[in-house]
């Protein structure tokens, strides 16, 4: 039996890899001098090839970047967000003052595409102007965050601020100012409005809601995100507006200021939830009296939500112990329901849409909305026990309406019951709006009115039985 030494069997298999890896550095450095090349394709391919390279590369690309042209640079930061690398953040940091635009705007879109979390600079390691360009970054990414969650809750038929939570733990005073200057329509969201609508619109919606309102008046607005903040905040159409809309049309402002307009109401919302209140309420109350102030041009009037983010403002400024504006809400909303209900011309128009049933619901939520869940639990309970008897006496053309009046109060009788820990109750007022008709069971793994009702056993045996296929297999994964 022949018989080999173990060193001699190590000594060749090292070399071997040894002569392996150079290869493979080989390879690297080719690919990374295709970066560039003269043609735009062979670029794309060398930034594909990277991008798929197998294992860690992070001390390859941090190697690489140093010896690298400025157009092989650009290519790096490019094939590293496809990777989601973030070894070149600190390089990337300093190449925001590049005056190569290839290099500093393909910095920029690297670090605006990797996760808060990679974004770990040493800023001793930075010149001073270049730490002046970091810091001004941070500042639009933080904007452009919040524009994106902001985005994403108008995309979807509830509005739960939890989204926030992470980042107010961060930085709450940091997060409170710039929801304010939001609000405010102030300069410098135009372009972290722009970023985030562009990205939203590319990222796509689910498939349920891509034939929802909002959605095609988001698709419409992304464009023109720039030109709406700048009406809101100078009050007019000005001649830098004016010139802007030859990139696209009137439509399109129009589609931008509607979506804004939700987006400031949905920034009042978040700012509900401060931890400094008597920072926010003056703040709220001046932006209370600017919108109540505001005259919008005529052809933009159609576009501009101003009562729904006066409303958003009051209910706000009652969460902070201030609640004389919704008051006076309420109380008018109750002279309208009395009014419609007193009305003769009323009383014949079965078929209509009810303002008084409408009106009652605009109460209640106002109320849950306040922070009032027991008020608002009894106004849901007389809103159903008045559409229910006119349900008893309708006629078939009248039936749908009420059965999607009841559909939605009984949702929103659950939420109210939700909040104050009643989850058998609320399971059954689930029940009674899938009953009549309500179907985003998507929104009720969702919404956070709901958090302690969807734990609950009760809950998901009756969600099992009702449920779409699709929705169920989320459901269970998040369990």
């Amino acid at each position: 039996m022949s018989y080999f030494s173990p060193t001699l069997l190590t000594l060749p298999l090292c070399l071997l890899f040894a002569a392996s890896l150079a290869a493979q550095n080989r390879n690297f450095a080719r690919t990374v001098d295709q970066l560039s090349a003269p043609a735009a394709a062979e670029r794309a391919e060398a930034i594909n090839r990277i991008a798929a390279w197998p294992g860690d590369i992070s001390a390859d690309l941090r190697v690489a970047y140093k010896f690298a042209t400025n157009l092989e640079r650009a290519g790096l930061f490019h094939a590293a967000v496809k990777r989601n690398d973030g070894a070149l953040v600190q390089a990337a940091a300093g190449a925001l003052t590049e005056a190569d635009t290839r290099v500093s705007l393909s910095a920029r879109d690297y670090l605006l595409a990797l996760p808060a979390g990679q974004l770990n600079v040493d800023t001793s390691l930075l010149e001073e102007e270049q730490q002046d360009e970091w810091h001004a970054f941070q500042l639009l990414r933080l904007r452009r965050d919040i524009a994106r969650v902001l985005l994403d809750a108008y995309l979807k038929p509830g509005k739960y601020f939890g989204q926030f939570d992470e980042l107010r733990r961060r930085d709450s005073g940091a997060l409170d100012r710039e929801l304010l200057n939001l609000l405010f329509s102030h300069s410098d969201f135009r372009e972290p409005l722009h970023l985030a609508a562009q990205q939203r619109v590319d990222q796509g919606i689910d498939p349920a809601r891509m034939f929802s309102n909002q959605w095609r008046l988001l698709t419409d607005a992304a464009p023109a995100f720039r030109s709406a903040v700048g009406y809101f905040a100078q009050g007019e159409l000005s001649d830098e507006v004016t010139r802007q809309l030859g990139n696209y049309s009137m439509a399109r402002l129009q589609s931008a200021l509607s979506v804004l307009c939700d987006l400031r109401a949905n920034a009042v919302r978040a700012l509900s939830y401060t931890d400094a209140p008597d920072v926010v309420a003056p703040r709220l109350l001046e932006a209370h009296r600017a919108i109540s102030d505001f005259s919008a041009a005529p052809a933009l009037r159609s576009s501009i939500n101003a009562d729904g983010m006066k409303s958003e403002l009051e209910v706000a400024l009652a969460r902070f112990d201030l609640p004389e504006l919704l008051n006076a809400r309420i109380d008018g909303l109750r002279r309208h329901v009395q009014r419609a209900q007193e009305s003769p011309a009323h009383v014949n128009a079965r078929n209509a849409p009810r303002p008084d049933l409408i009106a009652q619901n605009e109460i209640a939520q106002l109320l849950l909305r306040s922070g009032d869940t027991a008020a608002a639990e009894r106004e849901y309970l007389a809103a159903i026990e008045n559409t229910t008897a006119l349900l008893r006496e309708s006629n078939p053309r009248s039936r749908n309406t009420l059965v999607s009046y009841l559909a939605a109060a009984y949702y929103n009788l659950a939420c109210a019951q939700g909040l104050q820990l009643k989850t058998m109750r609320a399971v059954e007022s689930l029940k009674a709006a899938v009953e009549y008709g309500y179907r985003d069971f998507t929104w009720m793994l969702e919404d956070g009115d709901l958090t302690h009702v969807r734990r609950a056993p009760e809950f998901a045996v009756w969600f099992e039985d009702v449920a779409p296929p699709a929705v169920l297999d989320v459901f269970k994964r998040g369990n």
